[in-house]
């Protein structure tokens, strides 16, 4: 679990970031739900895309399909709030640093090329 360890924290980050908006007064700290739950979907996204390049995990269909639909929903969370520029100037961290920085690295990984020469128990025999 080791190779895993930084998405594991960003996943606890974004669980605290998203408990924390339910602290009172609930309607004031909303925004920290939307940046949890981006922080969330890409973390595990993120974990899941990394698990089937390093071979932990099966490519199938659906893991992928599942993965991108967590990147997608995760810059709609984003993308579809009211008066997002106004959003941005005023809280960029929340608005701006925070998805992107979470949404890169899905999109880094995805277009990374794989290592098709992989050892596998079968070629020693």
């Amino acid at each position: 679990m080791k190779k895993y360890l930084l998405t594991n924290i960003c996943f606890y980050f974004g669980c605290l970031t998203l408990f924390s908006a339910f602290a009172p007064p609930i309607g004031r700290y909303l925004d920290n739900g939307i940046t949890g739950l981006v922080i969330i979907l890409c973390a595990k996204s993120y974990k899941s895309a990394k698990m089937r390049q390093n071979g932990d995990r099966e490519n199938s269909k659906v893991r992928t399909a599942l993965e991108i639909v967590a990147v997608i929903s995760s810059f709609l969370l984003i993308a579809l709030q009211k008066d997002l520029n106004y959003l941005i100037a005023t809280q960029p961290v929340q608005n701006f640093i925070i998805p992107v920085l979470s949404i890169a690295p899905n999109i880094y990984i995805r277009f990374k090329k794989t290592d098709t020469h992989k050892i596998q128990d079968s070629d020693f025999l």
